[in-house]
């Protein structure tokens, strides 16, 4: 049996496509929402590089597809724990993917068999072999200001 590199991470890649940061709000409705989910990342090999966190509100692009997150953002790394703070959120099932671009080359570095080489996680309580997380195993219920914590590994 031929095992395509892409099976292992493909799902991951887009995560690198944002390396500024951008906002954009969860649509809350008429009313502006004060709930907010802080994201605090630990398990970062290194300093320097790329670090960041995407929102996603639906199953649809988790974990990697940055252009369908609600809120995504990032910035360089200059700390041991890093923590990104997603503002303005309605009430509601949430989940978050992290990653860590060390050499700031603007992907996600992978080897030959397409398993990520710098450090990447999610808010799902499992880590999956030859897939990615799904959004349904990374679910947060945010009903008021939350705070989560995210262990990146390669």
């Amino acid at each position: 049996m031929r095992v395509r590199p892409t099976l292992f991470i493909a799902p991951l890649i887009p995560m690198l496509v944002a390396v500024t940061s951008v906002d954009r709000p969860v649509q809350t409705g008429s009313q502006p929402s004060d709930v907010t989910l802080t994201v605090v990342v630990t398990g970062a090999s290194s300093e320097g590089g790329t670090i960041g966190a995407s929102l996603y509100s639906t199953a649809d692009g988790f974990p990697g597809q940055v252009a369908k997150a609600a809120q995504i953002t990032a910035r360089p790394r200059t700390a041991p724990v890093d923590s990104f703070v997603f503002r303005g959120l309605a009430p509601g099932p949430y989940a978050v993917s992290v990653y860590h671009d060390i050499n700031g080359n603007g992907k996600l570095d992978t080897n030959l068999f397409g398993v990520p080489k710098e450090p990447w996680g999610t808010s799902a309580k499992v880590r999956p072999r030859l897939r990615a997380p799904r959004f349904e195993e990374g679910t947060l219920n945010v009903t008021a200001s939350t705070r989560v914590e995210i262990r990146m590994e390669r």
